[in-house]
């Protein structure tokens, strides 16, 4: 202040003032307080002051950027200053500067804290996309690292459709998305977009962040494709009504033609239960040596093929091929025993399988002529020696249709077999 002596009077010369900080009526302050502004915004000021000032001798600027100031109705110590935004104002925190000087020439200097923040740059980000080239088994994940706070986290959307996108999570200043393709789908390239807006309002630029390099990735979603039907072979085998069947021993070999190839090793293709192994070389094709633990009956193919993609094709076929593993048996019957020397002996086998051939029933002690079939029976004439009492076993040889071979003990119980 200054002071003087008039009269012997003491004069104080107050020079003019803000009476109080600067007010921003607009834009809204953030939920912070902080109040950004962007090329374009208009900032609204209303500056109280301890008594009028001559506006054509002052100078009032955010940071060396002219306002545009002018007293209200009715109050010329109240001024509202305004300012539209070009961007050449430079990013950064702005405070009121200048220099207020009333109509007698009294001058003072005016500097306040900041009261805007000025930003004039897009947003900009680092996406990482993982993996780039994903297929269906794999977990697909966007990574955003923005460059500043963001008024909202991106809502992220892709270019393609059946390409979906989950809602972001921020963790340790990225965001997290996850993405997942379509079903069923092959998508060989398609581009993620990534809008967002920072807090002064600056959109992206281009409408996403991130080089589009970083966003775009491809997608193996289609599994196998059949390409032909399935070939179910067996060496050694018989055809029964259309289904090979096979005894232990035999080789069965299941192909299963794909357009593209399938990854045999983390394939599975199995025959009721049964694993079958992939041939070396030859693509599409499964086989398995039959043992005599496997099982009788029709066996069901089943087959969980999957690509280089980790994309899966089921395939079941019931009742591919039959598996008869057990020797053939069935009943023996010697009639009559004990017979007399005059009356005619006859024995009997009826085996619970059809047989490839006829049985042999030979014998050590009597005569047995070639056995007759007579529905599913088979029967030959014994022939005693004459005039003596014998005691005789008959030794019968059987093969089923399948080549399984039994004899003895196998076919029937050694007392079915003996007579007198």
């Amino acid at each position: 202040w200054l002071s003087g002596c008039l009269l012997g009077v003491v004069v104080e010369v107050v020079p003019p003032t803000l009476e109080g900080g600067p007010r921003v009526l607009s834009p809204a302050a953030a939920e912070d307080g902080t109040v950004f502004v962007r090329e374009g915004s208009e900032l609204t000021l209303r500056l109280a002051l301890n008594r009028p000032i001559d506006l054509d001798a002052s100078s009032l600027t955010l940071e060396g950027a002219a306002l545009d100031c002018a007293p209200t109705e009715g109050d010329e110590a109240t001024l509202l200053c305004r300012r539209t935004f070009d961007g050449e104002e430079g990013s950064g925190p702005k405070g009121l500067t200048g220099e207020l000087v009333d109509a007698s020439g009294r001058r003072s200097a005016v500097a306040t804290p900041a009261l805007v923040q000025a930003d004039f740059i897009p947003p900009t980000a680092g996406c990482v996309l993982s993996p780039r080239s994903a297929r269906a088994a794999d977990r697909i994940r966007l990574a955003v690292v923005p460059s500043e706070p963001l008024e909202a986290p991106p809502v992220v959307t892709a270019t393609v459709p059946g390409v979906g996108v989950g809602d972001g999570t921020l963790k340790d200043g990225q965001y997290l998305y996850d993405v997942t393709g379509p079903a069923g789908v092959d998508v060989p390239a398609y581009t993620l977009v990534v809008p967002a807006v920072d807090r002064a309002g600056n959109p992206a630029e281009g409408g996403s962040l991130c080089a589009v390099v970083d966003r775009t990735g491809s997608y193996l979603g289609l599994g196998p494709v059949s390409d032909g039907e399935i070939q179910v072979t067996a060496d050694p085998s018989i055809d029964l009504d259309g289904v090979p069947w096979v005894r232990a021993g035999a080789v069965v070999t299941v192909r299963i033609p794909t357009v593209e190839p399938v990854d045999p090793e983390a394939s599975r293709v199995t025959l009721s239960g049964l694993d079958l192994l992939p041939v070396p070389g030859v693509p599409g094709t499964w086989s398995r040596t039959v043992t005599g633990l496997d099982g009788d009956g029709l066996k069901d193919l089943e087959a969980q093929l999957v690509d280089d993609a980790r994309n899966p094709l089921g395939v079941r076929v019931e009742d591919v091929i039959g598996f008869d593993l057990t020797p053939p048996s069935g009943a023996c019957f010697v009639s009559p025993s004990p017979a007399n020397g005059v009356e005619p002996v006859t024995f009997s086998f009826t085996p619970e399988e059809p047989l490839r051939e006829p049985p042999t029933f030979v014998s050590g002690q009597v005569v047995i002529a070639p056995p007759e079939r007579s529905g599913a029976r088979w029967r030959s004439a014994v022939q005693a020696p004459p005039e003596a009492n014998t005691t005789f076993l008959v030794e019968v040889t059987a093969t089923d249709r399948v080549g399984n071979e039994a004899s003895g003990a196998q076919v029937c119980a050694e007392a079915d077999r003996t007579g007198q």
